[in-house]
């Protein structure tokens, strides 16, 4: 839910029914006190500030040079998932059981919307992105590459599998938040920054349900 404009407020509880019950980040312009209202009101839990990165998905084109020792895989099963969660814990410095939270019940669902991926650098795992793809725009929920790997330009590799498939789901826009150790891979892919952002998490108790 980024680009809205201060003074307007979609409705968070629209999200909370549209996604069943499921996690999800709201992330938005830092400036829409009114949003921020909402999503504390019905019990949305601060997250973090970043800026917005924007990407026109007609200017992009999947045209990066072969690197052998990198390899995309999507994640299809409970053992990719368990490296999915075991890198973005470290990469993000979170503990496991909060990013189980946040994940498992998206994963479990079969929604096809959200696109998870792990990159291999030589056959071992070394990053991790999930995607979630809702024509016309696509949003990358999460994206990190590990320490030791963070020189080796990933990001690229990792996006263009999700970001070639948006296309032909006739997504123009693609939307992300700038981190320190993402920033060189998304700048090369041509996003451009935007305004700061403020997100907002929603993980629904068990009663919910």
């Amino acid at each position: 839910m980024t680009g809205i404009k201060e003074g307007t407020s979609p409705p968070i509880e629209k999200a909370i029914n549209f996604f069943d019950h499921l996690p999800f980040e709201c992330t938005f312009d830092s400036k829409n006190k009114n949003l921020i209202n909402d999503c504390e009101r019905l019990g949305l839990t601060f997250g973090e500030k970043t800026v917005g990165m924007h990407l026109n998905l007609n200017n992009f084109k999947n045209a990066l040079r072969q690197n052998k020792s990198v390899s995309i895989q999507k994640v299809n099963n409970e053992c990719h998932l368990r490296q999915w969660v075991n890198i973005t814990s470290l990469g993000f410095k979170l503990s496991k059981n909060y990013i189980k939270a946040f994940i498992y019940p998206i994963f479990s669902s079969g929604n096809k919307k959200f696109h998870f991926s792990l990159g291999l650098v030589n056959d071992l795992p070394a990053a991790a992105s999930l995607v979630f793809l809702d024509p016309p725009l696509a949003s990358v929920f999460s994206l990190v590459t590990l320490p030791r790997y963070r020189e080796m330009g990933l990001v690229p590799y990792l996006l263009q599998e999700s970001l070639s498939l948006a296309k032909t789901m006739n997504i123009t826009d693609c939307m992300a938040q700038d981190y320190i150790f993402t920033k060189k891979g998304y700048e090369k892919m041509g996003f451009q920054e935007t305004q700061e952002l403020s997100t907002y998490v929603y993980i629904p108790h068990k009663n919910d349900k």
